[in-house]
């Protein structure tokens, strides 16, 4: 998040020599920074269900067995989904 918030910081340093010519101009700038803002947060939100979701798993199966195929499968379809 602090990577995304220096970002934030030289964007919006930027924006402050950019002319705002019209009012749709400028709606469509502040759509663009909310949109951005929502798709942040929305994935810092799965990461932290995700991460909630394995705690669950590992404090509920006891059969160490099964926990290793289920930690097998989520690290393969981790790989998966970063490789498309």
């Amino acid at each position: 998040m602090a990577a995304y918030k220096a970002v934030w910081g030289k964007g919006a340093d930027a924006l402050d020599s950019v002319p705002i010519r019209t009012a749709d101009e400028a709606a469509r700038l502040v759509d663009t920074g909310i949109k951005g803002q929502r798709r942040i947060e929305m994935d810092n939100w799965k990461a932290s269900f995700l991460g909630k979701l394995a705690e669950i798993l590992r404090d509920e199966i006891q059969d160490y067995d099964i926990l290793k195929k289920i930690v097998a499968r989520f690290k393969t379809e981790l790989t998966n989904f970063e490789e498309s």
